[in-house]
């Protein structure tokens, strides 16, 4: 079978987003599938996660089709003619590489792609939407820069796809019915860890992300840098890179942090760095899954985030396999301090939560994803 993996920024960037769809690629080669990862590139980027060298990565280039008529279906208003004639070359060089390579089934990754590929591509090709976020984020809220018609045409085009995938239970609810009724929901695979290394005697708080405001990292120092930890003597280590780095940095030295808060920049790593911390904190404002998280209870780790943060308060049950506390400085630096100061709670709630994803294990995910993907294909294009 021919599947394209479908994601305008892919290439070069290291969310969670691009993990998983390196880590689907990867799968669908072992079981035998041709696989192709469309993106884009500005500057030669190239996958941030490893991908196989049994994977084609193609650059879309410049065609000359042009998408479907939305007459009849989406009201034709000033807004949306213009939103199809800005996107036209967009459109046009997508489909054509797409119909080059003439898939069995499409999986888009990120709401930006999927739009513009349904509204070329819809009447063509099974189109399976893979939604990575929260959608309350993706298709209500503006957060991701999208305007009033973009975020209409994200939800009206999925009236074109074969099915739409949300990674948590709760999330198909908060769309309208036609949506819900072709949905499917399937979690991100989490391999589970077996420490390799004796943890170093220093002791040590992780986050893991991108520097940006939703990832919450400043609420996060003020916390540490507040708690009775930080007067102990324990760590605080974040590895990540983007925007914030540099507030990040000034917040650290006007709290004079600097010999226990340290900004890593990337890691290659992540699962090494986990292995020799001893609790994690993700004080995320919302998240589609939390794939730091997940990473971090299979390792062991005990974790802290937020009550109120999509993604994070499915995974964790505070008190049972984490830690849940109100978004609050002091709330989190006492949370902090409940684990710093007991080791023994820091290994229940770590040993939990290494259980808990073990339902997430690959083989039972892509189990459920192989099936979704014969049945689209097999099923053909949306009704």
């Amino acid at each position: 079978m021919r599947v394209v993996l479908a994601n305008k920024h892919f290439l070069g960037l290291s969310g969670g987003a691009e993990r998983n769809m390196s880590d689907m690629a990867n799968w669908l080669i072992t079981a035998g599938h041709q696989v192709y990862i469309l993106s884009e590139t500005k500057h030669g980027e190239t996958p941030a996660f490893p991908v196989s060298q049994s994977v084609k990565i193609v650059c879309p280039v410049d065609g000359t089709n042009v998408g479907a008529d939305l007459l009849g279906e989406i009201e034709p208003d000033p807004g949306i003619r213009a939103w199809a004639k800005a996107n036209r070359s967009l459109r046009k060089k997508w489909g054509h590489s797409i119909r080059a390579i003439n898939p069995d089934v499409i999986l888009t990754f990120m709401p930006h792609t999927a739009t513009f590929l349904l509204y070329e591509l819809g009447y063509e090709y099974p189109i399976i939407v893979t939604n990575q976020n929260d959608p309350e984020i993706d298709y209500y809220s503006g957060k991701h820069g999208s305007d009033e018609v973009d975020r209409h045409l994200r939800i009206e085009l999925l009236r074109r796809a074969r099915t739409v995938h949300f990674l948590m239970p709760a999330f198909p609810e908060r769309m309208p019915e036609f949506v819900r009724q072709k949905s499917v929901v399937i979690p991100n695979a989490v391999p589970l860890k077996t420490p390799s290394r004796p943890r170093s005697c220093r002791r040590k708080i992780i986050g893991l992300g991108r520097l940006v405001p939703q990832k919450g990292f400043s609420l996060l120092i003020e916390a540490f840098c507040a708690s009775q930890a930080y007067k102990e003597g324990w760590d605080l280590h974040i590895f990540g890179s983007g925007p914030e780095e540099e507030a990040l940095l000034r917040l650290v030295r006007r709290l004079m942090a600097q010999r226990q808060v340290f900004l890593r920049g990337q890691t290659d790593n992540p699962d090494i760095e986990l292995e020799d911390a001893d609790v994690f904190v993700i004080p995320s404002f919302y998240e589609g899954w939390g794939l730091a998280l997940t990473e971090a209870m299979a390792a062991g780790l005990p974790a802290i985030g937020f009550e109120d943060c999509p993604g994070v308060n499915w995974l964790l049950t505070s008190g049972e396999n984490g830690t849940l506390v109100e978004r609050s400085v002091n709330a989190l630096a006492v949370a902090i301090d409940q684990l710093a100061s007991d080791p023994a709670l820091r290994q229940k709630l770590g040993e939990a939560g290494r259980q808990s994803v073990e339902r997430f294990a690959p083989r039972h995910v892509y189990d459920q994803w192989a099936k979704e993907i014969a049945r689209a294909r097999s099923e053909g294009l949306a009704c």
